[in-house]
């Protein structure tokens, strides 16, 4: 099952190396951000996706104004016994 929800970033936040147990799909809706996966940075603006799988190490950093996504977590299917 997906959980959604409209992410919000203060002004030039930053989120250091991480990664999460869940996959995620995410559409920027306002300002802008950069998403470093793998030593590549990318910047990203409103209209731009990005998806990252579980387990995958990424930082962020938000623009003078913040950011915001809409983002859908998954998390992978309990694997069989």
């Amino acid at each position: 099952m997906a959980r959604h929800s409209l992410q919000k970033w203060g002004p030039a936040m930053v989120n250091d190396t991480q990664s999460h147990p869940f996959e995620a799909r995410a559409l920027v809706v306002s300002e802008e951000m950069w998403l470093t996966v793998g030593g590549e940075t990318r910047y990203l603006k409103p209209g731009d996706r990005f998806e990252l799988q579980p387990g995958q190490t990424h930082a962020e950093r938000y623009g003078h104004e913040g950011a915001a996504y809409w983002v859908g977590r998954r998390r992978p299917a309990a694997s069989p016994l």
